[in-house]
């Protein structure tokens, strides 16, 4: 892998080699696929959490339900002032 390393340091010398090589080692593996889906599940798991949390909080029922991807990291909501 050193090699390959030094070779594309050589042909590109404003990109970081190193990255490029580990994120097309995880892409090959399907370790990145695995890390998407288990993210994408946590990030669900903890939306779910919020939402029943919000629904038994007091004025929830004037708030608007968040928005956003059930497995994204940032939700949208609007809390009455």
């Amino acid at each position: 892998m050193l090699q390959e390393v030094v070779l594309a340091q050589e042909a590109d010398q404003y990109t970081e080699s190193l990255n490029q090589l580990v994120l097309a080692d995880l892409i090959d593996t399907y370790a990145y696929d695995r890390h998407i889906h288990a993210t994408r599940l946590r990030y669900g798991r903890r939306r779910t959490l919020l939402l029943e949390r919000l629904a038994h909080d007091p004025g929830s029922h004037r708030a608007r339900r968040p928005r956003g991807a059930a497995h994204s990291r940032h939700h949208l909501g609007h809390r009455p002032v």
